[in-house]
């Protein structure tokens, strides 16, 4: 029994360390977590809870059937509106009142916008058209040479 004791002694280790995780597993995790999948079930009433803020493109359809036309005969079709734009709720509801972004950023700030997306950057898909701010054009606005909604 002597040459077992070893064993033994890793068997009580690897109960003890069991016990500490799932107590302390227990502890740590929110209730609702993993009622539904790997998340918090609770995060969704939190969530509901918050005011809506974005319309969704169909709402863009409305006034702009044009510009989506367009955009979905181009390499942006997949995006929408307001991945660029910003919620734009409170513009569908009043248009007067609100101003859809990209706030016309100014000529050398465009750069800076559509390099949120198209800064040269290896872990980027391949698909995905990426520039060298530096390199390509510096000083032009990305408008100067192509239209963001028909970028072809």
């Amino acid at each position: 029994m002597k040459d077992y004791q070893h064993v033994i002694r890793l068997g009580i280790i690897i109960a003890v360390a069991f016990t500490v995780f799932m107590v302390g597993r227990r502890l740590l995790l929110p209730a609702t977590f993993g009622e539904i999948g790997h998340y918090r079930a609770a995060a969704l009433d939190a969530i509901k809870s918050k005011p809506m803020r974005h319309a969704g493109q169909e709402a863009c359809a409305d006034c702009h059937s044009d510009v989506l036309e367009m955009k979905s005969k181009s390499k942006h079709a997949g995006v929408h509106c307001e991945s660029c734009h910003g919620p734009a709720l409170l513009h569908t509801e009043d248009p007067d009142s609100e101003f859809a972004r990209p706030y016309k950023p100014a000529p050398e700030d465009r750069r800076v916008f559509c390099g949120r997306c198209h800064k040269e950057n290896v872990s980027k898909p391949k698909f995905m058209p990426q520039v060298h701010l530096d390199v390509h054009y510096p000083g032009k606005s990305c408008t100067d040479c192509h239209n963001p909604h028909s970028p072809d």
